[in-house]
């Protein structure tokens, strides 16, 4: 009796980042990346470093492969670094954001 492995593909990113430079204070911020893996990845959105959560500010949405983080009402603390962490046991891959949000200049 042999059992057959199912062939490992890593986390891939299927999709071009499309992603404008600047945003402006107060609109939504949408970033998107769309994933293929074996088995299926897991994906997280991190902002610096630390790991987001759904809130009123911050939706997250994910389906067939899709992946959404949308913060509305982005304000200058918005700013910063975020990432996409695609994850299953072949490996990890990372689609990196830099997020500027332009504030009102008095």
């Amino acid at each position: 009796f042999r059992s057959v492995r199912e062939k490992l593909i890593p986390p891939m990113f299927t999709d071009q980042p499309d992603f404008p430079d600047r945003i402006e204070e107060g609109g939504s911020i949408v970033l998107e990346a769309t994933v293929s893996g074996k088995p299926v990845p897991t994906v997280q959105w991190v902002k610096d470093d630390t790991a987001l959560e759904g809130s009123p500010h911050i939706d997250i949405k994910d389906g067939d492969g899709k992946h959404t983080l949308i913060i509305s009402g982005a304000g200058p603390k918005d700013s910063g670094i975020y990432k996409c962490v695609a994850n299953n046991p072949a490996g990890t891959s990372i689609r990196t954001f830099n997020v500027s949000i332009e504030g009102e200049n008095i």
